[in-house]
């Protein structure tokens, strides 16, 4: 029988003839019930059963007129601690937004620059631990272990410098500075890397490339750099610092090697489409195509 059911049972057991008198020294009594904090349903009930016998005790009233509220008491409870429970213990979000990057200082002093379209949420309990969803760079205070979850994987440092790139099933973590250790659970995989070494999971594949540590993570400065990597990836990050939208009209396998910046639109889009022989039109406020030359 569910708690529900049990509760409608013993309210439709309830004597009319009791007095409201009885109901009111009840919840009197209830009320100074200690509920065992962060117990579940059925140590709320044994409380609550102690405290109605124990006034029995003293003066004798009937039993079943006032089970009712009792349950009413005890739901009560059970949304008091569990409300209570998320107060205490609420979780810190950070999210961006297109063309929006954010710089937040953790509670042990580490800092941390999040790109666009990124959320970063961790406990106010602080235990040097925090999710990210997109992506961040992270400049870490020496001390205990200090660990980045993404929904693909585990970085796990005690002072450095990375950055962790986590969007769409691809993980990607460099290693600027000190000692990073980067966890795969899907693919058993664990790597420590060291400055100028990155470690890539994507399209179920794990592999790890060379990076020049000077240019990890010069994104929060406005400055994207990219390595043979896919054009498509390329147009994404240019969608989301720039807030447009970008069509591609020909079917482009191509691979970018090179890098645009922030501080101008259209010379960004020249600096990606140019070494690929490629053009773009503009064809609204936010929107541009991007096809071949013939």
């Amino acid at each position: 029988m569910s708690d529900l059911d049990r509760y409608k049972e013993i309210i439709n057991h309830q004597d009319a003839s009791a007095g409201e008198d009885e109901f009111a020294r009840f919840l009197r009594e209830s009320a100074k019930a200690k509920i065992p904090e962060g117990k579940g349903k059925a140590a709320i009930w044994d409380a609550i059963e102690e405290k109605i016998e124990t006034t029995e005790k003293k003066k004798s009233f009937q039993l079943w007129p006032i089970i009712g509220v009792a349950a009413t008491v005890a739901l009560v409870a059970v949304f008091f601690i569990s409300t209570s429970k998320e107060t205490l213990d609420p979780t810190i979000n950070y999210a961006t937004i297109s063309a929006e990057r954010s710089s937040i200082e953790l509670p042990d002093g580490s800092f941390v620059e999040v790109n666009a379209n990124s959320t970063l949420t961790y406990s106010s309990e602080w235990d040097r631990r925090v999710n990210l969803t997109g992506e961040a760079f992270f400049e870490v205070t020496k001390g205990s272990t200090f660990e980045v979850i993404t929904p693909t994987g585990k970085v796990t440092v005690l002072g450095t410098s990375f950055n962790v790139f986590a969007r769409n099933g691809e993980l990607e973590v460099a290693c600027k500075t000190g000692k990073v250790q980067v966890s795969i659970p899907d693919k058993a995989f664990t790597e420590n890397i060291s400055p100028g070494e990155a470690v890539l999971f994507k399209s179920d594949t794990v592999k790890k490339v060379s990076y020049l540590p000077n240019l990890i993570g010069k994104w929060n400065q406005g400055e994207f750099y990219f390595n043979e990597k896919e054009l498509t990836d390329v147009i994404d990050e240019l969608q989301r610092q720039f807030d447009i939208d970008i069509k591609v009209t020909d079917s482009i396998n191509q691979k970018f090697t090179g890098f645009f910046t922030t501080s101008d639109l259209e010379t960004a889009l020249e600096m990606v489409c140019l070494p690929l022989d490629l053009s773009f039109e503009k064809i609204g406020d936010q929107n541009f195509v991007i096809r071949k030359n013939y």
